[in-house]
């Protein structure tokens, strides 16, 4: 990560950055972060610009706007799923995005796990017992997430 580094003071002496503006240190220094994630997002102008110029081919910049909107999208399509269905665990109706449409997280997952398509045979009662064991509770979500979304208005 000396190039992180390297570039910030390269930039600051062409002037390309400014020496005044005390949070530029703090934005480069999420770079560090960089060989530690496949997706990074962010909705900062100085990220958006420099952030490209550090990632593998096994790496994406997700510009934050564009992520959130496509949040949104999965949201309003959830939200507007029948109560019965809304009221189920997540992992029945909502374990991975949707197949369908152009959203980017589907785009994401078709990136950088392959595999989601393919169906997998549920665990069996049996598998799930020994598992689960006394932590049940916490493998089954009592509410929604949409409704839980809703509760702490997370999209909006």
């Amino acid at each position: 990560m000396l190039k992180v580094g390297f570039l910030f003071y390269l930039a600051l002496d062409a002037g390309l950055l400014s020496s005044e503006r005390v949070s530029n240190r703090v934005d480069m220094a999420y770079l560090y972060y960089l060989p530690f994630c496949q997706i990074f997002t962010s909705g900062d102008k100085l990220h958006r610009a420099v952030v490209p110029h550090f990632l593998g081919d096994d790496q994406l910049f997700l510009w934050a706007p564009d992520f959130k909107a496509d949040l949104k999208s999965l949201n309003d399509y959830y939200s507007a799923l029948p109560e019965d269905v809304k009221t189920q665990e997540i992992s029945n109706f909502a374990s991975h995005p949707r197949m369908q449409g152009n959203y980017l997280t589907t785009r994401m997952w078709d990136r950088f796990s392959p595999n989601w398509r393919n169906p997998r045979t549920p665990p069996s009662e049996d598998m799930l017992e020994k598992v689960e064991g006394p932590y049940a509770s916490a493998f089954r979500f009592k509410v929604s997430p949409v409704q839980f979304a809703h509760s702490r208005s997370f999209v909006g």
